[in-house]
């Protein structure tokens, strides 16, 4: 529970200290007020007789401005809580989103230990929040039962008073139990609220053709309603089995303050209690009866899920922050990012000579190795191609060159140096030495400007508008950049006031021409992969031409089942088993009759048939 506490104070420590400060302000007005209202009882006897009137004034007082205190307390304790929750929940899914964008390596990513961690936090943050608020709540019934106890103990005497606070303690224990039972039927029930959430995307996701084509809304619907009552119905249940159970507790706890309020006014029947007393007595009885102090479950299960998140911090190396989470606008000016500005505006770094020796890799769950023994050199400035069947390990082999994956035997070395001796630091270095273009490319819903400049590996790096035109001419964009709107600065997404939808081959193309960028920016190698995917004839053609001047001067690595994008690289090998089988040029190849052979001539007779048709 201290977990948590010290979380919520090194995230927000004045909210913290009026959280408290509200509990012992609230308990204190709980508990004060009946001893005020005891005292003008006891005392308005004495003044109406003709007595001196300051003791009711003094009391009287007193009530009014505790009253007006409250209301104005009562006004800001939602609004603390909010504030406190929010920062709360900025700071965790920051720090989660950091666990799985911070590391220079993405091995994790298919972890399913890290991605079960983080799927446990992710969907539980609610129990972190109610924890918060549960805990606030816990803390002010816990000062109310105290000073209620000592008061009733004080007044009536201490027999009622143990019994009172015996009876309080026992409901608040058996609640903590049954709420307890109630939130892990619910957390438990993590399957069926998974097949809801998953139809739920598919209805309100990316593909609304597809589910009107195939007649699969009223399904969709109905999946969801179906799994959602399959998670509901036993937690209702839990909860109406728990209600009985409140009741009677409640039942109980009320029939024992109903039999401390008969003991009091015999007692006042039999003068042993002043009528003062007795209107002290009867309200802190009542508040003993009703104070709530069943919350702390959830804050101690809020303070578990915090603990889990240090804990997978811990594993996967990325620590708590020693100071709170900055906010986003100057999150992005930290120093890691500074760190990447451009080397020479306008001009491409040097070309690194890249070597991979004998390198194996396996992915998890598999027994059989993507790659296996693996020997590849690309000299500095040297224009590769790579070709291979579906499977056959390409992408991999980029993870691996850009040291986001590291192999399990072999060597990956740029320019002598073994990738997996670089600290993270230096592989970051060399990751913004590489301008790449992956087959599942990013389309963010920016402006088409800071689409392209990302490739500076930066964000909202400074350029001109000529550098960008110039840029986006040789990736052949700018016709994609000149028939929007609102030309660079249009959004590219429609569902942005003024933004605008560009098809796949066009995104291709600004995915490209954002590679391209990287390299005016001080990048020295630069990495396409599938870069005419969702190109047509007309585009891959530009494509073809352009492609050996955007890649003049640097190192290059380009991996297409196109062979037509391939053929003009002066130097070409098959990847097929793992490892490469074949290296030459397209004509070398061709010679030699073997994979590239048979399949740039299946590829080439598809082609001339489907012409012929």
């Amino acid at each position: 529970m201290l977990g948590l506490v010290r979380h919520q104070f090194r995230v927000h420590p004045l909210g913290v200290v009026l959280v408290v400060v509200n509990a012992l302000f609230v308990s204190g007005v709980s508990v004060g007020v009946p001893w005020l209202v005891g005292g003008l009882v006891a005392d308005l006897p004495a003044a109406a007789a003709g007595g001196p009137l300051g003791a009711i004034g003094l009391e009287f007082g007193g009530l009014v401005a505790v009253l007006a205190a409250q209301v104005v307390v009562s006004g800001t304790q939602e609004p603390v809580f909010q504030d406190l929750s929010l920062r709360t929940e900025r700071d965790v899914l920051a720090r989660l989103t950091r666990l799985f964008v911070a590391p220079v390596r993405i091995q994790h990513l298919e972890d399913p230990d890290f991605l079960d961690r983080a799927h446990r936090v992710r969907s539980r943050l609610w129990e972190i929040n109610q924890g918060l608020m549960q805990g606030g709540i816990a803390l002010t019934g816990l000062l109310t039962v105290v000073g209620a106890t000592v008061s009733v103990g004080a007044v009536v005497g201490w027999p009622s008073a143990l019994l009172l606070v015996a009876a309080a303690l026992e409901v608040a224990v058996i609640r903590a139990v049954l709420m307890r039972r109630e939130l892990d039927q619910w957390v438990g029930a993590t399957e069926h609220q998974r097949h809801a959430e998953y139809a739920f995307g598919l209805a309100t996701g990316l593909a609304p053709k597809e589910v009107r084509v195939f007649g699969l809304a009223d399904w969709l619907a109905r999946r969801y309603w179906d799994q959602m009552s399959l998670s509901w119905k036993p937690f209702w249940r839990k909860r109406i089995h728990n209600s009985v159970w409140t009741l009677v507790l409640d039942g109980i706890r009320a029939a024992i303050a109903v039999g401390v309020v008969v003991h009091v006014v015999r007692a006042a029947l039999r003068g042993g209690l002043a009528v003062g007393s007795v209107a002290t007595a009867i309200p802190l009885v009542l508040l003993l009866a009703q104070a709530e102090i069943g919350g702390l479950p959830l804050f101690v299960r809020g303070a578990a899920i915090l603990a889990d998140l240090r804990e997978t911090e811990r594993i996967y190396g990325r620590p708590m922050p020693e100071s709170p989470t900055p906010p986003v606008d100057s999150a992005v000016r930290t120093p890691g990012h500074t760190a990447y500005a451009p080397v020479a505006g306008g001009t491409h770094g040097r070309p690194p000579t890249v070597t991979l020796h004998d390198v194996t890799f396996t992915y998890a769950g598999r027994d059989v190795p993507v790659l296996d023994g693996l020997s590849l050199r690309i000299g500095a400035g040297e224009n590769v191609g790579l070709v291979g069947v579906n499977g056959a390990g390409k992408s991999t082999l980029i993870r691996l060159l850009t040291g986001t994956v590291r192999p399990d035997t072999g060597r990956i070395e740029i320019d002598g140096v073994d990738l997996a001796t670089m600290s993270d630091a230096e592989v970051t270095r060399w990751q913004r030495r590489v301008a790449v273009l992956t087959q599942e490319f990013c389309r963010y819903p920016l402006t088409a400007r800071d689409n392209v400049t990302l490739g500076a590996g930066r964000l909202w790096a400074e350029t001109d508008r000529a550098d960008l035109d110039v840029t986006a001419a040789r990736s052949g964009a700018l016709d994609v950049v000149v028939g929007l709107g609102a030309g660079w600065d249009t959004v590219l997404d429609a569902t942005y006031p003024g933004g605008q939808d560009v098809s796949g081959g066009q995104w291709q193309r600004i995915a490209l021409a954002r590679a391209a960028f990287g390299l005016t920016r001080g990048a020295g190698m630069m990495v396409l992969d599938e870069p005419a995917a969702a190109l047509d004839a007309r585009s891959e053609a530009h494509l073809v031409e352009r492609q050996l001047a955007l890649t003049s001067g640097i190192t290059s690595l380009v991996v297409s089942h196109r062979f037509s994008v391939l053929r003009p690289i002066p130097r070409i090998v098959v990847l097929e088993g793992g490892r490469i089988t074949e290296d030459g040029s397209h004509d070398d190849l061709m010679a030699a009759g073997g994979t590239y052979a048979r399949l740039f001539s299946l590829q080439s007779s598809r082609l001339f048939a489907g012409e012929g048709r």
